[in-house]
């Protein structure tokens, strides 16, 4: 597990750096949308980033811990949310942009591909 220690935690830093948000503050019980959006987007890019984790080391990053099945559906919701919402495809372009800049990839071409959607 240590392999993904990195990943996880750069990935959490910076979704939470472009929600605005401390990941204190997203880490509660609390079902306010904005907490449950970038928890969500926090899913999202921990298994896009790495996709052999098990759901179940996802879960475990929040407090309390979630359940493998409630990660799927923090999945599903999220790249729902990527396909109908011009706000979160945007934000959801500049996540990648961060966690991928040392690709070599631009932008404008992220977000070209987010509005392929």
């Amino acid at each position: 597990m240590d392999e993904f220690k990195t990943n996880k935690d750069k990935i959490i830093e910076i979704v939470c750096k472009i929600y605005n948000v401390s990941f204190d503050t997203v880490n509660t019980k609390r079902r306010y949308n904005e907490y449950v959006e970038v928890r969500q987007a926090i899913c999202y890019f921990v298994k896009k980033e790495n996709p052999n984790m098990p759901l179940s080391v996802i879960g475990k990053l929040f407090t309390p811990p979630k359940h493998h099945a409630t990660v799927i559906y923090s999945i599903r919701e999220y790249k729902n949310l990527i396909s109908y919402s011009y706000r979160v495809r945007k934000i959801s372009g500049k996540i990648d942009a961060e966690l991928f800049h040392n690709y070599n990839m631009d932008y404008n071409e992220i977000i070209d591909e987010y509005e392929k959607f």
